[in-house]
């Protein structure tokens, strides 16, 4: 057997010393993405008879870890000396090229001339392995030297900086690693494959809307979304789309379970993730999560889930089969609908009051509110229209871009274009009880007081009144709203009142008015009311 037929055995093949357990792939066969960065996701394995290794980069939320079937099944995170890509190469010359044959040119260092060498990578000394705490190795030192066992049986050994190059017939492509990996044992025979699934980050999905504004009043509607992907390479994935709100109680702590666990990390998450929601808006239950798994799946009796009608307020939008690479996105169209719509402009009149009844000091534009020209329309959709940015169009004219929240089947919502200009409001409001003291006391002449919960309330009347003119050529449909806190008296036109969506934090009711009036060119309205406050002393 001659030498080079040697190296090219030697650094073509890495000696391992082989896992008693046959390591079973577990590929990603479906997906189930939330808008937040995080996805339920679901993997296959097909084992054989007997214990079995999982070898994949898992990394599921605390206490979304679920295994079926579950009967008899033992899971447990060991480590394992397997065989792993040699990623960075020329960090470590003597693990890179151990028992390979090569030549060294040196070069000049100090006295020491330029030279070159040939022989066998040989480590003398056999450290220990390094000790792993879970996912965490003791960091070792690699000293920068490499030895070389010549013909004649001398050692040499230099400093890796004097390399001007190294020639062999090849180099490792992977090294014996020693890493995390899952062990599966079952003391009853699988007769079918093994589904894991859990919930983690790294891929999303973001949804946009286009409103294309046409004749007759129509208008068409298109939702597309982009899937990013940081998590892991994909093949035919089966991709759901959900909009909602989830609670995930859990999800900035990391599973005990996670290939890349680290026992000091889970506590300081544990203690720091576990008071909050990731989005304060979430309102649902984490159960429902697990009733949102891929319908591809269930439909082929591919889930081990049962099936459940609970899913009223996490939509799922089906996106077919997804091949995607780790760190590419994808565009998908998802759907198209029409529908009627009208143009209007809408104002928006802010509360004034805080929350102890004292006006706020706000400059006469901010306190009147903005008017913008809008759209109006019902959603055309099977589904709920989902928050998201929307852009609207009229031909090849972009009109400008804006948001939608989250609009149900067949409800009508108006989703702003533009600042109107051309239709001007103002509001106004003040204080019509009684007339103040000469001494400057807060005490207002005939002004009623009411002491609640050990504080001392003055209950002014409030007079406001709001103006609106119209400078275009045509007539304007105007949607005004205004919020106020406090108990109302009066308002012209009858409008519709309601409350608003917000959080009690006050004495005073919460109320909002709702007018649609419609103005002539050239026209002025003026809209008054009146209400009473309570006003915190």
């Amino acid at each position: 057997m001659n030498k080079s037929y040697l190296s090219l055995l030697c650094c073509g093949v890495t000696a391992l010393a082989a896992a008693v357990e046959p390591i079973v792939p577990a590929p990603i066969t479906g997906l189930t993405l939330f808008k937040n960065g995080l996805a339920v996701v679901e993997r296959v394995a097909k084992p054989g008879p007997g214990p079995f290794l999982v070898d994949e980069e898992i990394e599921p939320l605390h206490g979304t870890l679920w295994f079926s079937p579950a009967d008899g099944l033992t899971v447990a995170r060991v480590n394992r000396r397997l065989s792993t890509p040699n990623y960075q190469p020329f960090n470590n010359f003597t693990a890179t090229y151990e028992n390979c044959r090569v030549t060294v040119e040196l070069q000049s260092y100090g006295n020491q001339p330029a030279q070159t060498l040939t022989g066998t990578v040989v480590n003398p000394v056999k450290a220990r392995p390094p000790k792993r705490f879970g996912n965490r190795q003791e960091q070792i030192y690699v000293q920068p030297f490499l030895t070389l066992k010549l013909d004649s049986g001398e050692l040499v050994t230099f400093q890796t900086g004097r390399i001007a190059s190294i020639q062999a017939a090849s180099i490792r492509e992977t090294l014996e690693v020693e890493r995390p990996v899952w062990l599966f044992n079952s003391r009853i025979k699988m007769a079918g494959p093994m589904y894991i699934n859990y919930l983690t980050r790294g891929v999303t999905w973001a949804p946009s809307y286009r409103l294309a504004l046409g004749p007759e009043a129509k208008l068409q509607i298109d939702q597309s979304a982009v899937i990013s992907n940081e998590l892991a390479d994909l093949k035919d994935v089966n991709v759901n789309l959900v909009s909602g709100f989830p609670n995930i109680r859990c999800a900035d702590v990391t599973s005990p379970m996670s290939t890349k666990f680290d026992l000091n990390t889970f506590f300081s998450q544990l203690s720091g993730g576990m008071g909050y929601a990731r989005d304060s808006s979430m309102m649902m239950n984490q159960a429902r999560v697990y009733e949102a798994l891929p319908v591809s799946a269930k439909s082929k009796g591919l889930s081990p889930l049962p099936e459940s009608g609970a899913t009223e307020d996490i939509q799922i939008t089906p996106a077919g089969k997804v091949t995607l690479a780790a760190g590419d996105a994808l565009y998908l169209p998802l759907a198209s609908a029409e529908a009627s719509y009208e143009r209007l402009v809408e104002w928006n009149i802010p509360d004034n009051r805080n929350e102890y009844g004292r006006p706020l000091n706000r400059d006469s534009q901010t306190a009147s509110g903005e008017l913008w020209d809008a759209v109006r329309f019902k959603n055309p959709f099977e589904r709920a229209i989902t928050s998201s940015p929307v852009e609207i169009v009229d031909g090849d004219k972009v009109l400008g871009q804006s948001e939608t929240s989250w609009v149900n089947p067949g409800e009508s919502t108006v989703v702003k274009i533009t600042k109107a200009l051309t239709v001007v409001g103002k509001a106004v409001e003040y204080e019509a009880a009684g007339v103040a003291k000469a001494d400057s006391s807060l005490k207002r002449i005939n002004e009623e007081r009411i002491v609640l919960a050990g504080y001392t309330y003055r209950k002014p009347e409030v007079i406001g009144e709001l103006t609106l003119k119209n400078y275009r050529q045509s007539n304007a449909r105007v949607l005004v709203n205004l919020e106020f806190s406090g108990e109302l008296i009066s308002a012209d036109g009858n409008p519709k009142r309601s409350m608003p969506e917000r959080g009690i934090y006050s004495v005073n009711q919460r109320n909002r008015l709702e007018w649609e009036v419609e103005l002539k060119p050239g026209e002025e309205l003026k809209l008054n009311y009146k209400y009473s406050v309570l006003v915190r002393l």
